[in-house]
């Protein structure tokens, strides 16, 4: 017997089915379908797998220490090569966890509403976690600059996502690793004499229809 997507774990639940979830032991999954839980545990445990060396290089207790070296006037400048590396493997986190992600989403669409909320969750822990490791490393290289070397790093985050203030712990939304807001958009054209208007207006057309699918700025357009 199968269980039906988004029909949680209980004591009604047919033995069969209650061996598939006693395997399941991601507690982050409680709560979820066995069958969305027995789907979605290999995942999350590949991409731990995945991602492990990256966590303890990026995020290791403490934080990181910049790296540096000596010049002969006894200044230690960091190494800003490394700083480079670094946000390398940040990267790299974040893409592995991207097409993790992409399979929890798959999981989640057609599920019920709370067993979507649950993988949703997971994809949103999944997805913060690289952000955090690149916020850490641009903080820990920044530091040295600074008079105070505090302004870095900010207000103290939580692993829960909180922040302290008055003695009280207070949630913070996306928007403390959001960017800054986008600009004003500059468009300027530079159009051949001779050309035909109505080439021009369906060439502008594609162009704008490939941003606003994309995201992205085509090839063969110049952006600053």
């Amino acid at each position: 017997m199968k269980l039906r997507r988004g029909l949680p774990v209980t004591n009604s639940t047919p033995p069969e089915d209650l061996v598939t979830a006693h395997l399941v032991v991601d507690p982050r999954l409680a709560g979820l379908p066995a069958e969305l839980a027995a789907e979605a545990a290999p995942l999350l445990a590949d991409h731990a797998g995945r991602v492990a060396e990256w966590s303890a290089v990026l995020l290791p207790a403490g934080g990181i220490t910049a790296d540096r070296f000596e010049v002969q006037d006894g200044s230690r400048p960091v190494r800003w090569e490394t700083c480079g590396h670094l946000l390398d493997l940040a990267r790299q986190w974040a893409d592995d966890a991207a097409t993790t992600v992409a399979e929890l989403v798959r999981l989640a669409d057609g599920a019920l509403d709370g067993a979507a909320r649950v993988l949703l969750t997971l994809a949103g822990e999944l997805l913060s976690a690289p952000h955090r490791a690149r916020v850490a490393v641009l903080a820990a290289y920044i530091a040295p600059h600074m008079v105070d070397p505090a302004l870095a790093y900010g207000t103290r985050v939580a692993e829960d996502g909180t922040t302290s203030v008055a003695g009280v712990p207070v949630l913070l939304t996306g928007a403390a690793v959001a960017a800054a807001p986008w600009a004003d958009p500059r468009v300027t054209l530079s159009i051949g004499q001779g050309s035909d208007p109505t080439a021009v207006a369906a060439e502008l057309r594609r162009l704008a229809d490939a941003v606003a699918t994309s995201g992205e700025y085509p090839a063969a357009v110049s952006h600053r």
